[in-house]
């Protein structure tokens, strides 16, 4: 009757031992499953962030395309403007030059002295003193030229501030407007009515202001000298 509690107890034992043998065992199989689950989640979230960095490189290079385009047409622009403004002063200087050199060979070969005034192939002087229309003419004479007669052109050319002798004078007895050579005067420059006086001139500031004077008046006069 002794016998039986120690086969008990031995029974008891040997279940207690292999009970801890398979506690060990799963033990060490759930520890040699734990690295492989942590290496899949690891390669997992590596994968996902190198899609979401792929993505993010992505996102980054579609803004390039834009910016090269931008970039191209400021530059087109750019060269348009120095393209444009190296241009310009040329051709400006271009049309000068077709101009200027003719001018200047003019004035050369046609010089005008001292105090006048060269205009298409023709020297003006602007007297400062007074004279009569005679003394005026007779200046004129000493100067190697005659009191201006003038045309179509120069009425553009002579805008004055002051009234000058002219080339102009009144005959009394054939009532007609005459130039110095005795010439009449056109009515498209003038338009001069007769005139009760016999010693009447005409002075002249501008194409619409011209009168008949007294040709005794003293006032300023204007020479004209022909180089042609």
């Amino acid at each position: 009757m002794n016998e039986e509690p120690k086969i008990h107890a031995a029974r008891n034992l040997d279940s207690l031992w292999k009970s801890k043998q398979n506690s060990n065992i799963n033990h060490k199989s759930s520890s040699n499953e734990l690295p492989l689950a942590t290496k899949r989640l690891k390669h997992h979230e590596l994968k996902k962030q190198s899609k979401i960095t792929a993505q993010g490189d992505s996102g980054k290079d579609l803004p390039a395309l834009p910016w090269k385009i931008i970039s191209v047409v400021l530059g087109i622009l750019c060269l348009l403007l120095l393209v444009t403004a190296i241009a310009v002063p040329l051709l400006a200087a271009n049309l000068s030059s077709k101009e200027t050199p003719l001018t200047i060979q003019q004035r050369d070969c046609y010089s005008c002295p001292t105090n006048w005034i060269w205009f298409r192939y023709s020297c003006y002087y602007f007297s400062k003193e007074k004279l009569t229309w005679r003394q005026s003419q007779g200046a004129c004479l000493s100067q190697n030229s005659t009191l201006l007669k003038i045309n179509r052109e120069e009425l553009h050319f002579f805008s004055l501030k002051s009234f000058f002798w002219i080339g102009v004078y009144y005959n009394g007895i054939d009532k007609n407007w005459l130039w110095e050579n005795d010439s009449a005067v056109s009515s498209d420059l003038f338009d001069l009515a007769t005139h009760p006086k016999v010693q009447v001139c005409l002075s002249y500031k501008s194409r619409e202001a011209y009168m008949a004077d007294d040709c005794e008046t003293k006032q300023i006069y204007i020479c004209k000298h022909h180089l042609i």
